[in-house]
């Protein structure tokens, strides 16, 4: 029913897109929600992506508008207070001071009015569902003591750490589209994309409050056909999506403790990386800055010399760093770096910034970190938090006129 073509031209009119209970939803809306989401799914701001997600985006916009229009019927100083709310958190996440704020909003490409209103709905919901269900939030800490006693944690047994993405279907997809998007997410996942972000965004699990994580279960914790799945996949894969009643769920293995043994595609890299800028295009000159950059490399013996050199090009900004799992790094980095040391770089790699040289400062497994009881609180909170929401916003939606336009 969605022209989703025409949205994209480079000029156009901003249109309705839909109405909530008469309340528009434009494409600027849905044009800005998409550069949030693709940015921190790590995907490219391109047409193709934005049309493959535009109608999980519109959903998320609905479901924002009847939480804001619910929560001014019970009382307009309620939105009022989560805009105050709203905006010390932009402050926090992308201060101080507006300049600030202003330049690293323009990263995401979203405006300040369109991430204050992202933020005073999250605010809202949380507010809304836990004065609902003050009963059941006071239950929590009884849960938190049974998961302790449950756990009964010990390095001494098999372990997997997991992240979860499950896909159900819902008011607004049926059977068929529910394997289509599934599909459609093992794409942009085996492209590069990051498997949290869109845990974050269509997971129907609990656990996708915290971005699908589940941590590290034990072995005797998991049944024997999913288990059996899981020992055949590598760290950092991601599983064929498994079937479960109605709904599709994809597993993402992130460590592997058997027998005492770590796997080493489990390592963090702390990474640094060199640019050098290429102002011509003259393919004998370019050869020639690759030349220079690897006779340079030679008296290179740590990052902090690789950061000299950085700025010897010309560069007026210090080299970028990071710091990742292996496996949460592009398939193209990833080949790149796999196999170096501390102390080791690549040779320079040709780039739309010119020629780049990747070094790691420091390759160490992560330190294995069990919840603390107030981590089990906060996670059994959002996971309660997750289905009671799920819960009030699908009531919503059946008692509200949502009207999509042509």
């Amino acid at each position: 029913m969605l022209n989703v073509q025409s949205l994209w031209c480079d000029e156009y009119k901003v249109k309705i897109i839909a109405k909530v209970n008469g309340s528009p939803i434009t494409s600027f809306d849905i044009e800005e929600r998409l550069n949030i989401f693709l940015y921190e799914a790590q995907l490219e701001k391109n047409n193709a992506n934005k049309n493959k997600f535009f109608k999980e985006v519109l959903d998320s916009l609905i479901e924002e508008e009847l939480t804001i229009q619910e929560a001014v019927k019970i009382s307009p100083s309620i939105y009022n207070r989560a805009e105050l709310q709203a905006q010390k958190l932009i402050e926090s996440n992308f201060g101080p001071g507006d300049e600030n704020i202003e330049n690293n909003l323009k990263s995401y490409g979203v405006s300040i009015q369109h991430i204050k209103k992202f933020f005073t709905a999250d605010i809202l919901l949380a507010s809304i569902i836990k004065n609902r269900h003050e009963r059941e939030f006071d239950s929590v800490k009884e849960k938190v003591q049974k998961k302790i006693k449950s756990l009964n944690l010990s390095l001494k047994e098999n372990h997997y750490k997991l992240s979860e993405l499950k896909i159900s279907p819902n008011t607004t997809i049926d059977q068929n589209e529910t394997l289509k998007l599934v599909n459609k997410i093992i794409q942009e996942i085996n492209k590069g994309a990051n498997f949290n972000s869109l845990a974050k965004q269509f997971s129907s699990a609990k656990s996708k409050i915290n971005n699908g994580k589940l941590g590290w279960i034990k072995e005797t914790s998991i049944t024997k056909d999913l288990l059996k799945i899981i020992q055949e996949t590598q760290v950092g894969q991601i599983t064929q999506p498994i079937k479960i009643d109605k709904s599709y769920v994809i597993y993402r293995l992130e460590g592997k403790l058997i027998d005492g043994e770590r796997d080493k595609r489990e390592d963090v890299l702390e990474l640094i990386k060199l640019t050098h800028p290429i102002n011509s295009v003259d393919e004998t000159e370019i050869l020639k800055i690759k030349e220079k950059i690897i006779k340079d490399l030679e008296k290179i013996t740590n990052c902090d010399d690789l950061k000299t050199l950085h700025l010897s090009y010309g560069n007026e900004n210090n080299v970028e760093e990071a710091r990742k799992e292996i496996f949460n790094l592009s398939y193209n980095i990833r080949r790149e770096i796999m196999f170096l040391s501390d102390n080791q770089f690549t040779q320079p790699i040709l780039s739309n910034d010119g020629y780049v040289v990747l070094m790691v400062c420091k390759r160490y497994l992560p330190q294995i970190k069990f919840p603390s009881e107030e981590k089990l609180k906060q996670e059994i909170e959002n996971e309660l938090f997750v289905e009671l929401s799920e819960r009030y916003i699908s009531r919503l939606r059946r008692t509200s006129y949502i009207e999509i336009i042509n």
